[in-house]
């Protein structure tokens, strides 16, 4: 099983959130670029949650309990923002309802090193299953970004300037077909 690696500010963090899902029995993920950062190694103060739950009832909760602001961000898909402060470091949850299970979430995202999700309901984050199921792991590893699905661009043309802008940060090669698909994308 792989290891996440979680500062002490993610754990400050995620000690709370835990209890509160735990209490009130939410089914929670962390998810996206927070999961490639942790596996990756690098420090990230940015946690993005996927929840079967009200994520605006959530997220004011949860700002609560960790002293922070809430921030609504779109009432529509349910998602909303915490953003604090712990020891003086700056602190970022975008909390986002669930639609269907995490499998199907991950599917939506726009590059495989985006697309893993890790159970918060597990006893230990730091050896919790990381669920993978369009080769991420394999990715970071090979250090490539790869669109998830052909129409990743299509969904969301600033997606195309994210791959080209984690390429920079982390020093990943954008794959073949995802530069086809960024070219096609572009044109039309």
């Amino acid at each position: 099983m792989e290891m996440i690696a979680l500062t002490s500010e993610n754990r400050s963090i995620l000690g709370p959130l835990e209890g509160l899902l735990a209490a009130d029995n939410v089914e929670a993920y962390l998810v996206g670029g927070f999961v490639r950062d942790a596996l990756l190694g690098r420090e990230t103060k940015d946690i993005d949650l996927a929840v079967k739950a009200d994520a605006h009832m959530l997220a004011r909760k949860l700002a609560d309990a960790l002293g922070a602001s809430f921030v609504s961000l779109d009432t529509e898909r349910d998602v909303a923002r915490i953003v604090g402060a712990i020891d003086g470091d700056e602190f970022v949850i975008d909390v986002a309802r669930l639609d269907g299970d995490a499998k199907s979430d991950m599917a939506r995202r726009d590059f495989t090193i985006n697309a893993m999700a890790v159970p918060l309901h597990k006893s230990s984050l730091t050896r919790s299953e990381i669920l993978d199921h369009h080769g991420a792991r394999k990715d970071l590893r090979e250090r490539t970004i790869r669109a998830v699905q052909e129409d990743v661009f299509r969904r969301d043309p600033v997606r195309m300037m994210r791959a080209v802008r984690l390429s920079a940060v982390l020093g990943f090669e954008i794959d073949a077909d995802t530069r086809d698909l960024i070219r096609q994308s572009s044109t039309s």
